[in-house]
């Protein structure tokens, strides 16, 4: 943004250095820049700790256990039925579902479909999926002297049945995926991965030129307790076609972060998702970009850091679309990870109370247009 002009009370125009196709989106998103004039006239630079709130609810109790907003009398939207929503954190799933059950709280977020299978047959529980918008991928280390080697990624990215993997490990709760973009931004026509082969795979390490016995380090989150299951699966799969896993555990994601990019590290799951859905550019570029901080990959292409400065300028969605799969297919071309798959967020809530729900395409409950019996 160069500047932003202020036409009057209800309008501005925001003068860019360049054009940006999805600058727009970039508005629009939920997660954008919003600003409360009560909350930079009284907190300064502590405005990341310090809330108001300038839509349809305000800060309340913020010190916890429970937390609480309250409507905002003055906003000039949808006023909401409610008067107040309270948050608490319940980390068991026991305690989730009874406490759903008995009425001592009214929306799960966020929980696993096998919860949801359980609560339906109750009568007086309904449910919503969300359409994923996240990817879940294993991490191929680009910079790493061995992962450089295109062989070895296409012998791992072919040794695994992503299929199986996701039917096991996440049991009805995520798809999978054939990119890494999920389907609210972009639609396939065909998986741009390689497809599982071990045959294929035994050639590919064969070509690697490494041997037909080879041992990688992958770094693993001991704070993501579902990724051990994972970790399983995809150590079973690579022992087959001769690959063993040499595993790494870290105790903070400050840590995660630094073996990650250690040039010693050959493997690692990671996850990303867009703040910006409706345009797959912002993604694209957080995680192919050789500039973007959140490329874990060390991937590096020229090519592809062209194609998305053309695509970040580019206005015209025909060929914003076509510098897209340009993209993709120097991705499918290069095999930078194996992206495993997309997870589906699941809600439960009363219907007894509750008469209707909506949840926006970010996975944001909009409490403001909760209709209630």
């Amino acid at each position: 943004v160069e500047r932003v002009e202020i036409l009057d009370s209800l309008n501005v125009v925001f003068h860019l250095n360049h054009s940006s196709g999805g600058f727009l989106y970039s508005l629009a998103s939920p997660f954008s820049l919003m600003i409360s004039t009560r909350t930079v006239s009284e907190s300064g630079n502590k405005n990341d700790t310090i809330y108001y709130g300038t839509g349809p609810f305000i800060k309340d109790n913020f010190s916890g256990p429970v937390y609480s907003i309250k409507k905002n009398k003055q906003y000039q939207g949808i006023k909401s039925e409610l008067d107040r929503v309270y948050f608490v954190r319940l980390l068991d799933n026991e305690n989730r579902e009874y406490s759903l059950t008995k009425g001592e709280v009214d929306i799960l977020s966020n929980i696993s479909g096998h919860q949801i299978d359980r609560l339906k047959w109750l009568g007086k529980i309904d449910y919503y999926v969300q359409r994923p918008f996240d990817i879940f991928f294993l991490g191929f280390n680009n910079k790493n002297k061995e992962m450089k080697n295109i062989f070895l990624r296409k012998a791992i990215a072919s040794a695994i049945d992503l299929k199986k993997l996701v039917f096991n490990v996440n049991r009805g709760n995520a798809v999978v995926a054939m990119g890494p973009l999920p389907e609210i931004y972009y639609n396939y026509e065909g998986s741009i991965q390689l497809e599982y082969n071990l045959n294929e795979s035994k050639k590919y390490l064969l070509n690697s030129g490494l041997g037909k016995s080879v041992n990688l380090n992958i770094i693993i989150p001991k704070m993501a307790l579902t990724r051990e299951t994972l970790l399983e699966t995809i150590k079973t799969q690579l022992s087959k076609i001769g690959i063993s896993l040499n595993v790494i555990y870290s105790y903070n994601w400050d840590e995660h972060d630094k073996l990650v990019k250690d040039p010693k590290s050959h493997l690692f799951i990671d996850g990303a998702r867009s703040e910006i859905i409706g345009d797959p550019e912002p993604f694209l570029y957080s995680l192919f970009s050789s500039n973007s901080v959140f490329n874990t990959m060390n991937y590096n292409s020229p090519d592809v850091d062209s194609l998305l400065l053309m695509l970040k300028k580019e206005g015209d969605a025909n060929q914003r679309f076509i510098l897209c799969n340009q993209i993709m297919k120097h991705i499918e071309n290069d095999v930078p990870a194996l992206f495993l798959y997309h997870v589906k967020s699941h809600y439960a809530y009363n219907k007894e109370k509750i008469k209707k729900m909506v949840v926006n395409p970010y996975g944001l409950i909009q409490y403001h247009k909760v209709q209630l019996n």
